[in-house]
């Protein structure tokens, strides 16, 4: 870290006082995360791809809820959308 113009004691009170305000987790021994993203690490859901239609996709989430996925929302790769694939993803993906 001092490469980019920041001392190790100053990294290490930042961290400290971002876990201080529960911003920042320890899940792991030597590794930080943000709070938010370790509370929804274990929240997934299953989707799968029922039907494909010219600029969209329906797809099944949980076996229980039909959705439209439209190019405009989706950002991962496209090998993923094709008819009956299965895949899990986290739930704030889905939001």
């Amino acid at each position: 870290m001092e490469l980019e113009g920041y001392t190790l004691p100053a990294m290490k009170g930042t961290i400290g006082r971002l876990m201080k305000e529960g911003l920042v987790t320890k899940p792991e021994t030597e590794r930080y995360a943000a709070t938010s993203a370790v509370k929804a690490a274990g929240k997934t859901s299953e989707i799968m791809i029922e039907k494909i239609y010219p600029g969209s996709a329906v797809m099944v989430i949980d076996d229980k809820y039909r959705a439209r996925l439209t190019p405009h929302d989706y950002n991962s790769p496209p090998k993923l959308i094709k008819k009956n694939r299965r895949f899990r993803t986290q739930r704030s993906c889905i939001a």
